[in-house]
């Protein structure tokens, strides 16, 4: 009840209540992937990932909408269980939907670099390379 109380009253001062550091860097924020191992990924594979402020994640992986949830500590990243949607799409879009989700399963790291946001495995070969698709 303290907790909420120094809520309350920090925002009704108007302070502000800063997130965590690493969560605060990827939360409200939307990335499009250019690049999925060592393809170009083209413009219109209609890819996403979204970050929420309170651990969850929410993405289309180019046929389905998929939903789960990250941590985020000392530029390390868990993402999963995931759960998603289930329809059927014509190729090539099914291979790289799995290829998708078959890195984002893999990811142990990360690393942003102002608009650019590298996913690597746990031997440091990058996975996923992502634009910021948003920039509110």
């Amino acid at each position: 009840m303290l907790r909420v109380r120094t809520v309350l009253l920090a925002l009704a001062m108007g302070l502000s209540l800063a997130l965590p550091v690493a969560v605060a860097e990827l939360a409200g924020s939307e990335w499009r992937p250019t690049q999925l191992g060592d393809a170009t990924l083209p413009e219109d594979a209609d890819l996403f990932l979204r970050f929420e402020s309170d651990g969850r994640l929410s993405g289309h992986s180019g046929c389905n909408s998929f939903f789960g949830s990250y941590r985020l500590e000392d530029g390390m990243i868990e993402m999963g269980p995931f759960g998603s949607t289930r329809m059927a799409c014509e190729e090539p879009a099914m291979a790289r939907e799995a290829s998708f989700l078959d890195a984002l399963a893999a990811v142990a790291t990360y690393e942003r670099d102002g608009p650019r946001l590298t996913f690597r495995d746990n031997a440091g070969r990058p996975l996923v390379v992502f634009v910021q698709a948003d920039w509110d």
